[in-house]
């Protein structure tokens, strides 16, 4: 259990006034990443709708979401009336009476704050799913196509340090260290609730070592989406599918490049394209290559959905480039989550071998920890 929430009554004031603002920094940066004010707005929109709906309808899908909600959304105030109790005695845990609430109160939150994470996780479909996590560099040339290759080395040093199952599936490189697209498959309990908030695009600035020493903007996109079996959920029209065969390339052995066993499928009505050729069986890739489009198709829905949402606030689209999720200023050491508004001050190697990993352990703690039913 992360030592965050080991706490000794007999503990001196600053190694509990510590303890606290650790768990009140990780409570806001949550807090704001899991979008729990967005729930909110749902709650009220479940509350319009069965305001007026024709009860002869099935609704035990609506009732159970405004279950959950409300859950999540009940915690969330139980947190902050605790934190505001708790700021409120902060200057005056030298009285014993005032230090033990302060502590109990502690104890307290981060037994919400489980509880909460949990909750929230198992409210979003596919979350205990495994997951594909990919890497895309973007414009920017060779600068771009280094970034790419670097972030996904990070990350897969990142699942190695944890213990956590991974597969490539494939990988485009453009010559040694320059990578245009790759994608792994991560396999844990809740893979997809943990990992898709690493989705979007990552902006990154630096003194390029490809531009005469010039100061360079470059973008990397990930892509997050649940691990899908092709039959699970989202049935796919045959006729909206061009299938292609062709020869393999790169590493995998002299059957893999003398027979077509490389799978690309294109869903003609969205334009998605899944390309596979890792395995030497067409059988295998064409395997893959399905449950990867099914995946794709139902994040391509879930965007969908999100993008038409945020129109109607009058907010860009997902795609668009303004909208990056997170800033590397890597000769600063400065790295910014757009998300939280929240800054680190540390280089690019620490944030992903130190703080990216606290984080994760963090999750994972409180994930598994308990079981909420």
């Amino acid at each position: 259990m992360n030592n965050l929430f080991k706490i000794n009554i007999n503990e001196d004031i600053n190694k509990i006034k510590e303890q606290y603002n650790e768990t009140k920094k990780q409570f806001h940066f949550w807090n704001s990443l899991l979008q729990i004010n967005s729930l909110i707005e749902k709650e009220e929109e479940i509350d319009l709708f069965l305001a007026t709906a024709n009860y002869k309808e099935d609704l035990s899908s609506y009732f159970k979401n405004k279950k959950q909600i409300s859950k999540i959304i009940s915690l969330n105030k139980d947190i902050y009336s605790l934190l505001e109790e708790n700021d409120s005695i902060y200057e005056y845990l030298e009285e014993k009476d005032f230090f033990e609430i302060f502590c109990q109160n502690l104890l307290l939150i981060n037994e919400n704050l489980k509880t909460l994470y949990i909750h929230r996780l198992k409210f979003d479909s596919y979350s205990k799913n495994d997951c594909y996590i990919q890497f895309k560099s973007s414009t920017g040339g060779k600068e771009s196509e280094d970034l790419a290759f670097i972030m996904f080395k990070n990350y897969l040093k990142m699942f190695l340090d944890n213990n956590i199952e991974h597969e490539i599936i494939e990988i485009e490189e453009n010559g040694t260290g320059f990578l245009k697209n790759a994608i792994v498959k991560v396999s844990f309990n809740y893979a997809y609730g943990l990992l898709k908030y690493e989705k979007g695009i990552h902006r990154f600035t630096r003194v390029s070592p490809y531009g005469n020493g010039k100061l360079h903007t470059s973008f990397v996109f990930i892509d997050v989406y649940p691990a899908i079996e092709f039959d699970d959920n989202i049935s796919i029209n045959k006729s909206d599918l061009r299938i292609d065969t062709f020869r393999g390339s790169g590493a995998g052995g002299q059957h893999r490049n003398v027979t077509d066993s490389a799978i690309r499928l294109t869903h003609k009505p969205t334009g998605i394209v899944v390309k596979i050729e890792n395995e030497r069986s067409q059988h295998k890739n064409k395997k893959m290559a399905y449950d990867i489009l099914a995946s794709k198709l139902y994040e391509h829905e879930v965007n969908k959905i999100n993008n038409e949402n945020d129109n109607n606030k009058g907010k860009d689209s997902f795609q668009d480039w303004g909208s990056q999720i997170r800033s590397y200023t890597i000769e600063k050491n400065r790295i910014k989550d757009h998300r939280t508004n929240i800054s680190f001050n540390c280089n690019f190697d620490y944030y992903f071998h130190e703080l990216l990993n606290k984080i994760f352990n963090y999750n994972s703690s409180i994930l598994f920890s308990k079981e909420i039913k």
